[in-house]
């Protein structure tokens, strides 16, 4: 069981990730030291996290009974945007207060990529639900 939660991880990361690690290689900028080249020295460290995120996450919804698949996903799809929040508020808040952007942009902003993270973990969900609580 371990084992197929594992692989079920690593290919629902491995998902949710491809478009970020495509937009991360198709730079255009020559700039030798860049934030595209620090982007790319920590996505494997990134990549570890997220595979641990996406078990636990994955864990924890099965845990609470969401082993149908539209309710695994719609917790997926919740958990995803409610981590984001919790995770990109902290910045939204300290870059208002500085004044380094403007309150309502930064709010739509932070909308915006929790929306967009929800909507990624959507195809990374399926999977993990179709490899771990379809086969129980």
């Amino acid at each position: 069981m371990l084992f197929r939660e594992a692989i079920a991880s690593v290919l629902a990361t491995v998902l949710f990730f491809l478009l970020v690690m495509l937009a991360l290689l198709t730079h255009s900028d020559p700039d030798a030291n860049d934030s595209w080249q620090r982007g790319v020295a920590i996505a494997p460290v990134l990549f570890i996290i997220a595979v641990a995120t996406t078990w636990a996450c994955g864990q924890y919804l099965l845990s609470k009974g969401l082993c149908t698949p539209l309710k695994f996903i719609a917790g997926a799809f919740a958990l995803s945007a409610g981590a984001v929040v919790v995770l990109i508020t902290p910045a939204i808040v300290i870059g208002s207060i500085i004044g380094f952007f403007p309150w309502v942009s930064s709010f739509l902003s932070g909308l915006v990529i929790a929306l967009t993270a929800a909507v990624a973990s959507i195809p990374s969900a399926v999977i993990w639900w179709w490899i771990v609580a379809h086969n129980q």
